[in-house]
């Protein structure tokens, strides 16, 4: 059985375990990072898919069209310029293999997303249906 858990900071670790009766044995680890000064990333999800991958769910906020989302050392989307909205938020939508590697990732890039009650399920097919 797969467990998964992602913690919420400035940086957000994306992890996977495997549970093993009592004991948890962590399989990998990735930090979710955004480039740039006063950036920031908010909330978070792991989901299991169907077809035994992960996928991830999250907010990441930057001030400049080149800041940089990076999950370990891959980039995974593009910043966004400035809105004035604050939190210059845009959703993540990453497809994750059991090992960690980046197949995919789905991003907005207006800067005007916030949530911090992301919801998603894995469908029968390996999708997924989120909402933000």
């Amino acid at each position: 059985m797969i467990a998964a858990a992602m913690l919420a900071s400035t940086a957000m670790l994306v992890q996977a375990q495997e549970s093993q009766l009592a004991n948890v044995k962590s399989l990998w680890g990735k930090a979710l990072v955004c480039s740039g000064e006063k950036t920031t990333t908010i909330g978070g999800r792991l989901i299991a898919s169907t077809d035994g991958n992960l996928y991830m769910i999250a907010n990441a906020g930057t001030k400049a069209i080149d800041n940089i989302i990076t999950l370990g050392d891959e980039q995974i989307a593009s910043g966004t310029d400035y809105t004035g909205n604050g939190y210059n938020l845009n959703f993540i939508l990453s497809k994750l293999g059991k090992d960690g590697s980046h197949l995919w990732t789905v991003s907005s890039t207006t800067g005007d997303t916030y949530s911090n009650e992301q919801w998603g399920t894995a469908t029968p097919d390996g999708g997924i249906i989120v909402a933000f």
